[in-house]
């Protein structure tokens, strides 16, 4: 008998362990691939059922404060989506989540809408009987909703109109009050800034600044931070989710990094370089100092009501930028003294302004303003609906910006930004 060394044997048994470990890493390799192909597939239906929620949100034109609907898409128990949709300042924002069994896609992001046809105008003012004068080295680029007295050529300290044509556009008749709002995104304003009666806005509420970078997801609930008497916003880093109440002022400085928050006080201040993007309403009055810079979609928003006999103003100060809206409005139509905007020297503003009141312009709009009556000052000497040395061009604002479905008549909607 011949006989075999014991290491033979040991061999053996050493490629027979190999190649079992082979065996089981390829049976292995094939069930983690086949679940890898299982959940890819999976997770391709879940985000052609979230772009098909997406699909219905910007369908759907109708205005709610907040709004959840959970959604079978083809009646067949598989395809299902929550849909979680409010009102965020001047713009709405919604989240997506398709899910099946333990999988879920979720996708959150901000909407608006299309600006409606008045708006295809770089200005309207309403019809109070007067007509527009325009000095200097205005430029009126578009259309112009104008009253029935229509525009002409002033002076002003000796100095005539510059130019050869009054408005590079068509001339239109104005009605005599401007283009309605949306009265739900009213009613939403006027319920944040009479926060103080509204309980729902004083519980579970952060009363101190927090020391660290605060980030809240959109697809979380809303981090509501409480003060009482003045706030400052220093060094503070706060973006996403968050809204800021003060019954008092709040003060932003030029260090704090705000992205898409919400302010809400009876005065706001921004402090000479602030840059960010946020949404601020206010009772009594907004003040930008010089030099600011707001990204779209910022919103400065005035709210005032038969209660306040002032005059509040938006006041936005020398070599600023603004990209968003600019509105204020008042409940009272017959109310004298109404609101307030000024732009001031050097200041270019990117969007639309919406005044119930008056409007000086001193800086440049690219962009629709809509508003009752337009003022200019010099020397302490008040000018009515005069506009001097200003640029007002519809046509270089951009194609792809969007507004707010406040404004009546807004037309299809799409996504101004993709949300964490």
């Amino acid at each position: 008998m011949k006989r075999i060394e014991g290491s033979t044997l040991v061999l053996t048994v050493i490629i027979a362990l190999v190649l079992s470990i082979i065996c089981m890493s390829l049976v292995l390799l094939a069930y983690f691939n086949r679940n890898l192909q299982s959940e890819t597939l999976i997770y391709e239906k879940l985000s052609t059922n979230a772009q098909s929620a997406i699909n219905i949100v910007l369908a759907d034109t109708t205005v709610k404060a907040n709004q959840s609907d959970t959604l079978d898409l083809y009646d067949g128990g598989k395809d299902s989506v929550l849909i979680t949709r409010e009102i965020w300042g001047l713009f709405r924002v919604a989240t997506v989540n398709a899910f099946q069994s333990q999988f879920t896609y979720e996708r959150s992001f901000m909407y608006g809408s299309a600006l409606p046809d008045y708006m295809n105008a770089c200005l309207y003012i309403a019809d109070h009987k007067r007509s527009i004068s325009v000095v200097g080295n205005t430029k009126l680029i578009g259309d112009a909703y104008l009253s029935g007295l229509g525009i002409k050529p002033s002076y002003i300290a000796q100095r005539g109109y510059d130019r050869d044509h009054l408005i590079e556009g068509k001339i239109k008749k104005s009605d005599d009050r401007l283009p309605s709002l949306n009265a739900i995104y009213i009613q939403h304003i006027l319920k944040q800034l009479n926060w103080v009666e509204e309980p729902s806005y004083g519980e579970d509420g952060i009363t101190a600044l927090p020391s660290d970078p605060l980030k809240q997801s959109f697809s979380d609930s809303t981090v509501l931070m409480i003060f009482s008497g003045e706030i400052i916003l220093q060094d503070q880093s706060i973006k996403g989710k968050v809204m800021i109440f003060s019954d008092s002022i709040i003060e932003v400085g030029e260090t704090a990094i705000l992205e898409n928050v919400i302010l809400v006080a009876p005065v706001i201040k921004f402090r000479k370089t602030f840059n960010g993007s946020v949404q601020a309403f206010a009772r009594d009055s907004i003040v930008v100092e010089d030099e600011c810079s707001f990204r779209y979609p910022s919103a400065l928003v005035l709210a005032k009501t038969k209660s306040n006999t002032l005059q509040p103003l938006i006041k936005i100060r020398n070599h600023c930028y603004f990209d968003g809206i600019l509105l204020t409005t008042t409940d009272d139509a017959e109310d004298i003294y109404k609101t307030y905007i000024e732009v001031g020297k050097g200041s270019s503003v990117h969007g639309i302004l919406y005044s119930m009141g008056y409007v000086q312009m001193k800086g440049n709009l690219k962009g629709v303003l809509l508003t009752d009556f337009l003022i200019y000052k010099a020397d302490n000497v008040t000018f009515d609906n005069h506009l001097v040395d200003v640029t007002i061009d519809r046509h270089a604002m951009s194609g792809y910006f969007l507004g707010s479905s406040i404004f009546d008549k807004a037309l299809d909607q799409n996504i101004v930004q993709w949300l964490e």
